[in-house]
């Protein structure tokens, strides 16, 4: 009889909790997006230079607090990521190589935030917390170069064996895992500071995957295939397909808790 009577007031307490937890935040987010890839810079030219293809991203949220410690969240970002090897790889084989891309990145996902430590905004008591995400989402990419003072659209290029035209979706599936710190501040306003994974099942967000088509016609396909300035024979190695690409964003996030009740 006791355990059952343990149990009915568990349950009634993660109720009573959950309810006081019931609220909904908008805001923005504000910050950066960079890239995994090919074209990567790495650590080859020190810490400065892996972040160089760094620009900058925004983003809208909605979030519904359901418990102190869960909430779910939709979220529409909108950044960009670029990544040359003339400027990035200095000194390594990838200068050589020559290969570039820009790409917008237009997100639209849906994550589950869990609260390390109980949280509620506006709250006296539970007023901060590191916190983790996770779920899933739709990427729109288009990645493009530049060829004689112009931004082209590389997709439907044969820029590599493998690769016919239009091989890939501009629409990608994405999993977004990462976490942040977020702080109530005062009248229902809630700071965060995250950083979040982009984990791609695409190898062509930049364009680049397999091997030289050995086409040295001088088309465009040809000319933004190979960038090297000399022919180079099918079959040698341009990218790395056994690794996806992946994207990042990070930044600052400010929303405004919205409720019918007053929490202190």
């Amino acid at each position: 009889m006791k355990l059952k009577y343990i149990l009915l007031a568990l349950l009634i307490g993660f109720g009573t909790s959950a309810s006081k937890a019931q609220d909904y935040d908008v805001g923005i987010m504000g910050g950066l997006s960079g890239y995994q890839g090919d074209l990567a810079p790495g650590l080859d030219n020190g810490l400065i230079n892996a972040f160089r293809g760094e620009r900058p991203a925004i983003g809208g949220i909605y979030r519904y607090n359901f418990h102190p410690h869960f909430s779910v969240r939709g979220n529409l970002n909108i950044g960009w990521v670029a990544a040359y090897d003339k400027y990035y790889n200095k000194g390594t084989s990838r200068e050589s190589r020559n290969l570039s891309f820009n790409s917008p990145i237009v997100e639209l996902s849906g994550t589950v935030e869990y609260n390390i430590l109980r949280f509620i905004s506006g709250s006296n008591k539970y007023k901060w917390t590191p916190y983790l995400f996770g779920g899933f989402g739709l990427t729109y990419i288009h990645p493009m170069a530049w060829y004689n003072g112009k931004l082209v659209n590389l997709r439907p290029l044969t820029t590599e064996t493998g690769k016919q035209g239009s091989s890939y979706s501009p629409i990608q599936a994405v999993i977004p895992v990462g976490g942040g710190l977020k702080f109530s501040l005062k009248n229902d306003w809630v700071l965060g500071v995250e950083a979040g994974w982009r984990i791609m099942f695409t190898d062509y967000l930049d364009d680049v995957s397999t091997n030289y088509t050995g086409d040295n016609s001088g088309s465009m396909s040809a000319n933004l295939g190979n960038r090297t300035g000399k022919p180079v024979a099918a079959g040698t190695k341009r990218g790395n397909p056994g690794y996806k690409d992946s994207y990042f964003i990070y930044g600052i996030t400010l929303t405004k808790t919205l409720r019918p009740y007053k929490c202190r």
